[in-house]
């Protein structure tokens, strides 16, 4: 765990570990502030009761299938498949329309993350998928960025400028640095 948080936040990402659910709701409403909200379909997102949490905070959510209202949200809200430590990167299956809006349209993309779905390879990530790929995957490595024929690096001007992952199940991580309050 301590290798994928070294790597993905090398990588410009902002990592925050919950040792609880309780404690996941609680960062990832503090990560969307005031919205509005994409938040794409996900097994822990339900888990969490996400959804109802940001509508009883008053943050308006938008319909994450709808490319035009994903591109006025201030957020965007996905979960990993997984996440392999040796390179800090973010495995997705983007097969579902919601989940590659709110992935790529908001400025901020939040990425919630199970702890037991982090994996040291990529060979692992690939050994785990049964049957092949999904018919579109993402591997994402930090927040959005590009450099031109001059090599000058810009961030966020094909995706979020803000990738910020919460790794949800923080057991035995021993409270250290990567055990955050906020």
């Amino acid at each position: 765990m301590n290798l994928f948080i070294e790597r993905a936040t090398a990588a410009g990402a902002v990592v925050k570990v919950a040792a609880d659910r309780r404690r996941a709701l609680a960062l990832a409403l503090d990560s969307v502030g005031r919205g509005p909200v994409a938040l794409a379909p996900s097994a822990l997102a339900g888990e969490l009761g996400l959804a109802e949490a940001l509508e009883r905070a008053g943050v308006e959510s938008v319909d994450a299938g709808d490319p035009a209202a994903v591109a006025t949200a201030a957020v965007g809200i996905t979960e990993a498949d997984a996440a392999v430590a040796a390179t800090g990167t973010l495995f997705s299956d983007s097969t579902a329309v919601e989940g590659r809006l709110a992935s790529t349209l908001p400025p901020r993309h939040v990425v919630l993350l199970r702890r037991d779905r982090v994996v040291a390879t990529l060979g692992e990530v690939l050994g785990r998928l049964a049957g092949g790929p999904p018919p579109f995957c993402a591997f994402t490595t930090g927040p959005s960025r590009t450099a031109d024929i001059e090599r000058v690096l810009t961030i966020g001007v094909h995706g979020p400028r803000v990738l910020e992952i919460i790794v949800v199940g923080g057991e035995g991580c021993g409270g250290g640095p990567q055990e955050t309050g906020s």
